[in-house]
């Protein structure tokens, strides 16, 4: 019977590590039993794969908000030479895995958070000729472990668990957030661009034509002044006043009731 082991990955490539569960991107029973050969058995090679549901023995639990969970069973035997000679070792396992999916920053975008258990990989090994293929499926079927043990156990490995995927999870968020601020900033300072862009092709074009913009001080809209004058004035008919003489005043100029007018671009 061999060690409890317990997982986690994500679609966002961080490249985070959590210590207290490994990002391993795995996301079914034979890719698991793959991984555990390459690190526990190195240099074994691989015979054969088998889907072993039938070594199920509880259902998965049921699906939790954005999170559900499905479990696989698979066997695989193996190959390698020990001291002894060659030796064959067949290495079965149940795994309960976990899957949230929850939308990205990106239109479209959906982020997904696995976790993954193998409660306990159980293997059965001799020299080669001499595996029995049946002592392993005895075993798995009839080995009993204490309840409250289990239970324990359960509890730690689904724990672990849940703590690596909200980890990923947060770190997600802080990464979604870090990104959507960077956009921001990003589009402000192309809005401030494009702004300044048009203020400089506006006045550009104005040059031309020998316009300069002032606010109408009655009805708060932009009108075009011959630029050739530093100061506009409009009347109370409607009709403007250009003069260049900063002194110049309507009223006691020409009886006229007028406001003096500013530049607009200003």
């Amino acid at each position: 019977m061999l060690p409890a082991e317990a997982w986690t990955w994500d679609n966002l490539n961080m490249g985070i590590q959590n210590p207290s569960c490994p990002r391993w991107p795995i996301g079914d029973v034979r890719a698991y039993l793959q991984s555990f050969v390459q690190r526990h058995r190195p240099g074994a090679r691989i015979l054969d794969f088998r889907a072993r549901n039938d070594l199920v023995r509880t259902p998965a639990p049921a699906p939790v908000g954005q999170t559900r969970y499905w479990k696989e069973g698979g066997e695989v035997l193996i190959a390698y030479r020990d001291a002894g000679g060659e030796v064959r070792e067949s290495i079965a396992a149940v795994v309960q895995f976990n899957e949230t999916t929850m939308a990205g920053v990106m239109p479209g975008e959906v982020r997904k958070f696995y976790g993954g258990i193998a409660g306990a990989p159980v293997s059965s090994r001799a020299p080669s000729g001499q595996l029995d293929m049946t002592l392993l499926t005895h075993f798995a079927n009839s080995m009993q472990p204490d309840p409250q043990w289990q239970a324990r156990m359960n509890k730690h490995n689904t724990t672990i668990a849940r703590q690596g995927v909200q980890g990923q999870i947060q770190r997600g968020q802080i990464i979604s957030d870090t990104q959507r601020e960077i956009a921001d900033i990003n589009q402000r300072g192309w809005d401030a661009r494009n702004a300044s862009s048009d203020r400089i092709q506006q006045q550009t074009v104005d040059g031309i034509n020998n316009v300069d913009r002032y606010t109408d001080p009655t009805t708060g809209d932009e009108v075009q002044l011959d630029n050739r004058y530093d100061n506009a004035w409009r009347a109370q008919d409607g009709t403007y006043l250009q003069t260049n003489d900063p002194n110049f005043n309507p009223q006691t100029e020409l009886g006229i009731d007028a406001e003096q007018m500013e530049r607009s671009d200003d």
